[in-house]
């Protein structure tokens, strides 16, 4: 597992936990029949109480190509909700739990919140298909 920098400041309470959804989450999308070789894209969630907080969130995923990046204010204008979408990327264990280890560092380095993944299945794709399948 690959530690990042600045994992230190994560509660690891909290880290083991987001780790045991990921597994939770994996396993549900083998049971459905998703293995290593879909792809797809997976977003991150996170809240803040100011918009500037929303900002260093989205700031440090903005520039990495094929990531997309929204905030959102509630309807009450009392929280701000930013989304981080990465690239289309290799459905494993290992990658919602080094996404999870990024999110939560950045969100403890925003004074936010990572409210956990989504991944959307509707756009999941197979990049290894068998090569006798032309059509």
């Amino acid at each position: 597992m690959d530690e990042f920098a600045g994992i230190e400041k994560v509660n690891p309470k909290e880290r083991e936990e987001q780790h045991l959804l990921n597994k939770a989450l994996w396993k549900k999308l083998q049971n459905e029949g998703f293995s290593e070789a879909h792809a797809g894209r997976v977003t991150g969630f996170f809240c803040s109480e100011q918009i500037e907080q929303a900002g260093l969130i989205i700031k440090e995923y903005d520039a990495i190509p094929g990531w997309d990046t929204d905030v959102l204010k509630s309807d009450d204008d009392l929280m701000f909700y930013s989304e981080v979408t990465c690239s289309l990327s290799h459905f494993s264990v290992q990658l919602f739990n080094d996404l999870s280890d990024m999110f939560m560092i950045s969100a403890k380095d925003a004074t936010s919140k990572f409210e956990g993944l989504e991944v959307d299945i509707n756009t999941v794709i197979n990049l290894k298909k068998p090569w006798w399948k032309f059509w």
